[in-house]
């Protein structure tokens, strides 16, 4: 299956670079979708480029703080967890204990 989700800039670039390998997001319906051997094409939010990847795993947690503890914090393309905390400009607390969160590992194509 195929999916498409967008980045905001600098997430997007580090994917590009390689030092991204892992998107943390809700594990909300739409991510429930999503499948190892999946292809997903990341999209600039900010451009019209794009990079396409393949799933080789999704890390399933009740929250961001056990995902960041779970896995290398580089993994996610930052080189801090101050900076990992910033995943709640874009979600809320409530969203988080709703849904729960997954990393989705992933190679580029």
């Amino acid at each position: 299956m195929k999916h498409v989700m967008r980045l905001h800039p600098r997430p997007f670039t580090q994917i590009v670079k390689g030092a991204k390998i892992i998107e943390s997001r809700l594990y909300d319906n739409k991510r429930r979708n999503i499948n190892i051997g999946d292809e997903i094409t990341f999209v600039s939010r900010e451009s019209v480029k794009n990079v396409l990847v393949k799933v080789i795993a999704l890390h399933i947690c009740s929250n961001f703080e056990g995902l960041f503890n779970l896995l290398s914090i580089k993994s996610f393309g930052v080189e801090n967890a101050q900076e990992l905390n910033l995943i709640y400009d874009y979600y809320k607390k409530e969203e988080e204990e709703k849904w729960g969160v997954v990393g989705i590992e992933f190679e580029k194509i």
